[in-house]
């Protein structure tokens, strides 16, 4: 089949596919406009903690294809259109967004591959000498050597322009990898990611691999030749043999293994030669694929972008994968970007805090009268009731329950807050490092991101001295061990900092 006729047949079916664009394969996701691009880059970027919401409840989620870096999982009320998009794509990746929930299996990545694979053609290697077997001594086998070395020369002047056709395809399809992998070629047809092509210089390139697989798919291959020496190399042996058989027994013998041994080596350089040309055929087609996929593809914008609104009780996950059109090397996992809605205005943190809140301690100690401990007549030391303070006190691990008194629609509306803040009322409890003691806390909590700075009552427990003792009071050498105590609730001024955890 000639090259124009394979190209046109190819182009029907290939032009088609080519078309098939950035696909979609959720109900719940829609895709963005190009001409809306720059609006939706006006809205605040998602964050990890945004349970108080996004002024006009939209945000926007940016992935660089170049360097693509998987952010954190965003935490969105419920209702939050979330915009994902995707920058400095690759004009020839197909891509696609897949968005899965957590009710639901995860779909397979939707591929568009638009070509079959090149096959690995390497140089060919023709038997050129003569076989271990020879002629017996004076076996007039003149005319059989001719006929065979004229047959072994004709297949070694095919195999060098067979060669030069693979040599041909195998530039083609070096500028080919290159262009897939955006790398700029190497003058010994090998890819180098320390020369990347940039939007600029991708287009020349593109057209240099499609001259270069024109050139390789228009080149010409002795087909006819081949078929023709097929036909001739099929007939050596059965010559041989029939000359041979005029000899004597003796010397006929030994004529028959030599026939053998040549026409085997003849058969299989034959093959070779049938299997290469074969080989050179696929891989021109597979060219011309590779010229009209090319050709027909309109190209990735620079930037893609989709979108989908959050809903109560559904955590979202959204991949994006892409396909290269020429090789169809797949980018399975782009990115992968979880969204967690917030379907309520309760929050839970967790944090530490602090209070001004003093904790005593009474102890015996020695009455010191000028440096001296003070002893009675029997010579026992005399005792005093003191007191001993530690302050303030830290509160760790602290774990607060806070209720959104702002509506999450009003939030950015009325705070005017770059980063989503709110106001809670705050209630929670805490191990008193102190006191060894559980302690609570209650305050009216502000809320920035996923951080929660929360000025608060705290209501913790102190030591107090009972049975009438008071600090100062003298108990002699036989002093009560330890001092009978009471603990006592006090309410002081504390503050915590807390981060909130994901709930649905």
């Amino acid at each position: 089949m000639s090259y124009s006729l394979r190209r046109i047949i190819l182009g029907l079916v290939i032009v088609q596919a080519a078309w098939g664009g950035s696909q979609l394969s959720s109900q719940n996701m829609e895709g963005v406009p190009l001409d809306q691009l720059p609006t939706i880059e006006g809205y605040p970027h998602c964050i990890s903690n945004a349970q108080s919401g996004y002024k006009d409840k939209a945000c926007l989620i940016q992935i660089d294809r170049s360097a693509p870096i998987v952010p954190p999982a965003s935490i969105v009320p419920v209702g939050t259109t979330v915009y994902i998009e995707l920058i400095n794509t690759r004009w020839n990746e197909n891509v696609t967004f897949t968005l899965t929930t957590t009710h639901s299996t995860t779909q397979d990545v939707i591929t568009a591959g638009l070509k079959n694979a090149l096959p690995a053609l390497q140089t060919i290697q023709i038997q050129n000498g003569t076989v271990s077997i020879q002629a017996p001594p004076g076996a007039p086998f003149d005319n059989i050597e001719t006929f065979r070395k004229t047959i072994v020369a004709q297949q070694v002047a095919l195999t060098v322009s067979l060669n030069q056709a693979v040599s041909s395809i195998q530039a083609a399809n070096a500028a080919m990898g290159c262009l897939s992998s955006y790398e700029v070629i190497q003058p010994n047809k090998f890819c180098s990611q320390a020369a990347m092509l940039t939007p600029q210089t991708f287009n020349e390139a593109k057209q240099a691999a499609i001259d270069l697989s024109n050139k390789a798919a228009a080149a010409s291959v002795p087909v006819l030749d081949i078929s023709d020496l097929d036909t001739v190399s099929k007939s050596f042996y059965l010559t041989c043999v029939t000359f041979a058989s005029g000899f004597s027994q003796g010397i006929k013998d030994s004529a028959a293994r030599v026939c053998r041994a040549y026409g085997e080596q003849i058969a299989v350089n034959e093959t070779l030669l049938d299997s290469s040309l074969s080989d050179i055929q696929k891989s021109q087609d597979a060219l011309i694929q590779n010229v009209l996929t090319l050709q027909g593809w309109p190209g990735a914008p620079a930037k893609i972008a989709y979108k989908f609104v959050t809903t109560k009780n559904n955590n979202l996950s959204v991949v994006i994968a892409g396909v290269e059109i020429v090789n169809k090397v797949a980018s399975p996992n782009i990115a992968t970007i979880a969204i967690n809605p917030q379907a309520n205005r309760w929050v839970v943190s967790s944090g530490i805090a602090a209070s001004n809140l003093t904790y005593h301690t009474y102890v015996n100690a020695p009455i010191i009268v000028n440096g001296v401990p003070v002893v009675s007549s029997s010579g026992q030391t005399e005792t005093i009731v003191t007191r001993l303070s530690t302050s303030p006190s830290f509160i760790a691990p602290e774990a607060l329950i806070s209720y959104n008194l702002i509506p999450h629609n009003w939030t950015s509306s009325l705070m005017k807050c770059p980063n989503n803040c709110t106001f809670l009322l705050t209630g929670g409890v805490g191990a008193n490092l102190t006191s060894k003691t559980a302690d609570f806390d209650a305050g009216l909590s502000f809320q920035i991101g996923g951080a929660l700075f929360t000025p608060a009552v705290h209501f913790g427990r102190d030591s107090r001295l009972t049975d009438g003792l008071k600090v100062g009071d003298k108990l002699g050498t036989s002093p009560p061990n330890p001092l009978p105590t009471e603990n006592v609730w006090v309410r002081k001024f504390g503050f915590a900092i807390t981060y909130t955890i994901p709930t649905p």
